[in-house]
């Protein structure tokens, strides 16, 4: 895979997983205050967990995406 395709997923991929994060969040955040207020996937005393788990998953496709190793380093020269 080239830099520019790298680069294009690296935004791409976290970009899907944070309005899918939004969604949920918005509906865990609705079960809370389903008939007091407006529910906010921002609310983060209620979807803290929501977010930490999206982050992960995040962390862990960059990782997967920009970590070298020895043997790539070695098949290219």
């Amino acid at each position: 895979m080239n830099e520019p395709e790298k680069v294009i997923k690296a935004v791409i991929f976290p970009l899907i997983i944070i309005v899918i994060t939004l969604g949920i969040g918005k509906i865990v955040s609705g079960f809370y205050y389903a008939y007091y207020r407006y529910a906010s996937p921002f609310d983060f005393g209620h979807t803290w967990y929501i977010w930490v788990i999206s982050l992960y998953v995040i962390y862990k496709i960059e990782l997967k995406l920009f970590y070298k190793t020895k043997n790539d380093s070695d098949q290219k020269k």
